[in-house]
């Protein structure tokens, strides 16, 4: 695994699921409120809000995620990790941290892998209604603000959760870990794991 991030500060950057690194990333990006990308490598820097599908892609283009699975991977268009090294599979994910019993952030934090609670950029139509007990940052776009910071950290894996607009995450909390299905628009920390 690699020792931290990806992104140059503590916290790392945020990624869109499956997209390549064109400074949409970074915390502070503006926001494109508009329909869906139709190309896998984006090149416009924007994080893209689409209030339709809550998918930065078209879904014609890569529905099931099968081509930005690929596109994830080392050596992929939109690899994003250093050569030698890929988005973990959720399997591979699971392996070094819930299944070996760091099931809540304290473990994850304090344990060899030292995940940051970084929580995750929102890319829902409207990001500050039902807020709940959200804990959001202020960012310079109102329309993508940071949910859960210093609450819950919220990593992307590689893997798609089939047909529709969601892919698969894992999220630890103060009382527990979840893996589950995400909507791909929203924005993660990756962690980046070594090629076997």
């Amino acid at each position: 695994w690699l020792n931290r991030n990806l992104g140059a500060n503590i916290d790392g950057d945020m990624y869109q699921w499956g997209r390549n690194p064109d400074g949409h990333q970074v915390k502070d990006t503006l926001v494109a409120n508009r329909a869906s990308y139709a190309f896998i490598t984006t090149i416009h820097g924007k994080f893209i809000n689409n209030r339709d599908s809550r998918d930065w892609l078209r879904r014609v283009i890569d529905e099931s995620g099968s081509k930005r699975k690929a596109a994830w991977a080392d050596g992929g268009v939109n690899a994003i990790c250093p050569a030698g090294f890929s988005v973990p599979l959720e399997e591979e994910f699971l392996a070094d941290t819930i299944n070996a019993g760091d099931n809540t952030l304290d473990k994850v934090s304090n344990g060899f892998l030292k995940l940051v609670a970084s929580g995750y950029r929102d890319s829902s139509p409207n990001p500050w209604t039902n807020l709940n007990d959200m804990h959001l940052l202020w960012s310079p776009s109102s329309d993508a603000p940071i949910r859960d910071a210093d609450l819950k950290a919220f990593y992307w894996t590689r893997d798609s959760a089939g047909i529709g607009i969601s892919s698969k995450y894992i999220e630890f909390s103060d009382d527990n870990a979840i893996s589950g299905a995400h909507v791909r628009g929203d924005g993660m920390s990756i962690r980046c794991i070594k090629d076997q």
